[in-house]
């Protein structure tokens, strides 16, 4: 029933472990084991990478493709890490565009950093307790 319905509204049935929808934050606890939290939270803290090898999401990807396929929590928290950490590199990019311009670069740089800082210890925080999480002012290119 529940899959008839959902092909007449166009849509799939979805899972306990759906990507929610809402733009941004915590949400529900999902059922977990601790390798897929402890890996999780490792996909958001790998931000703190890019100080150490200067360049930016090549390790969240490459946690999240190796992973991807083995939890459909690890899949979600590796997509929006990586997701995040691409934003942020557009942000920056930005900003470097903008500080010859008018100066006001170094304001968007600066959120930017800010935001990732924040932004990855909200979403290992999240994944520590076994929940979704969806970063704020994220463009979400891979799906």
């Amino acid at each position: 029933m529940l899959a008839a319905e959902a092909s007449m509204h166009g849509s799939e049935p979805q899972s306990s472990q759906a990507r929610p929808q809402s733009p941004g934050g915590f949400h529900e606890a999902v059922a977990t084991e601790e390798w897929e939290r402890t890996y999780s939270i490792f996909t958001h803290v790998s931000l703190a990478a890019v100080v150490v090898i200067a360049v930016p999401v090549v390790v969240p990807l490459v946690m999240w493709l190796l992973k991807r396929e083995k939890s459909p929590f690890v899949d979600d928290h590796g997509k929006e890490a990586v997701n995040f950490q691409i934003s942020l590199v557009l942000y920056n990019l930005v900003g470097a565009v903008l500080v010859p311009a008018c100066g006001v670069g170094f304001v968007v740089i600066a959120a930017a950093c800010v935001l990732g800082v924040v932004g990855a210890i909200m979403g290992a925080v999240a994944a520590s307790k076994g929940r979704l999480f969806r970063y704020p002012a994220c463009i979400r290119l891979v799906h």
